[in-house]
């Protein structure tokens, strides 16, 4: 399950140096034919990075309910459980 959980992370984190790199080009390629400034081209890729940031968070939060759920549907123990029970056990 780990291994799952850290392929799709990686596959993430991948994906968004992608879509930097891709962003950054066609805002290079725009300001070589005059149609931003590096002003305007610097806050387009700050505005792209925040959104990307956003989604990130959101996929993020969205991936780990999903895991949560199939956990519980599956019956695995929690780090919570385990501790409950440690405690239930020294008393």
């Amino acid at each position: 399950m780990r291994e799952v959980i850290r392929k799709a992370i990686l596959l993430g984190l991948g994906g968004y140096q992608y879509m930097k790199e891709g962003v950054e080009g066609f805002v290079q390629s725009l300001e070589k034919e005059g149609k931003l400034s590096p002003e305007e081209g610097k806050k387009l890729i700050d505005e792209m990075r925040e959104k990307a940031k956003e989604n990130a968070k959101k996929e993020t939060e969205a991936f780990r309910d999903s895991v949560r759920k199939v956990m519980n549907e599956v019956g695995v123990a929690t780090k919570k459980d385990i501790e409950d029970l440690k405690k239930e056990i020294r008393k």
